[in-house]
């Protein structure tokens, strides 16, 4: 029997793309160009020539991640017809492209592309979510998945965090977004009591999200908590 044509998972994301472009980095006029950039960047860069081969036999599937955080619209749709160009000369493959909703619609994809809206989650799904996410959080902060005590304490936070979200209709109405429940869940894991009122609530997911994005880029947060209320007064 013949096996099946493997699919291979390729990350890439969007405004590493658009700096490229905007910083004319040698050789970067294209994803094609921006490819092998990106993978020595990543340390794949051992893997160029092997990703070419997937490409060209349409055994990737290529996630274009954060369409909406090029903040220059105009370049935004610059991306996008990049997007497209590479999607069409390389169409075996799959592609997937994710925006919020208020991004995409200044510069979306050409009608040839099936928008999908993200769905909210139902009480069951919040429940398996926080079910999962909080073991695999622990284990992955703590670097270990034996020890009884770690399973223990993350079935406790997850049965919190669920009965957090349910409880109070401020933080259920929240919850039924991935992101959100997502942050509610990293706000909880810092031991911090999630608030009642959805204003004091949408303040703490505010901060909360800068500050777990500037970190995973390796930044100080650039606003202070006067920034983050002053924005919503705006």
């Amino acid at each position: 029997m013949e096996d099946a044509a493997m699919t291979i998972p390729l990350y890439m994301p969007l405004p590493a793309f658009a700096e490229a472009l905007v910083t004319n980095a040698p050789g970067t006029r294209s994803l094609e160009d921006f490819l092998p950039t990106h993978l020595r960047d990543n340390y794949l860069g051992a893997y160029i020539d092997f990703i070419w081969t997937q490409l060209h036999q349409g055994n990737l599937f290529l996630l274009f991640d954060g369409l909406d955080e090029i903040r220059d619209t105009t370049l935004r749709m610059n991306v996008v017809r990049h997007i497209e160009l590479f999607s069409q000369t390389y169409s075996g493959n799959r592609f997937i492209v994710t925006s919020r909703i208020v991004g995409y619609k200044a510069a979306p994809l050409s009608s040839k592309y099936q928008p999908y809206t993200l769905a909210d989650f139902n009480e069951e799904q919040v429940k398996a979510f926080t079910q999962k996410w909080c073991p695999a959080y622990e284990y992955w902060v703590r670097g270990e998945r034996e020890s009884q005590y770690l399973k223990d304490a993350a079935i406790k936070e997850a049965d919190k965090l669920f009965s957090a979200t349910q409880s109070r209709p401020g933080v259920k109405r929240l919850a039924v977004n991935p992101l959100l429940l997502t942050i509610l869940a990293l706000i909880q894991r810092q031991g911090i009591e999630l608030p009642s009122h959805r204003v004091e609530l949408f303040e703490l997911c505010a901060l909360t999200l800068i500050d777990t994005w500037v970190k995973a880029r390796g930044q100080s947060t650039p606003f202070s908590k006067n920034d983050i209320t002053r924005s919503y007064a705006l």
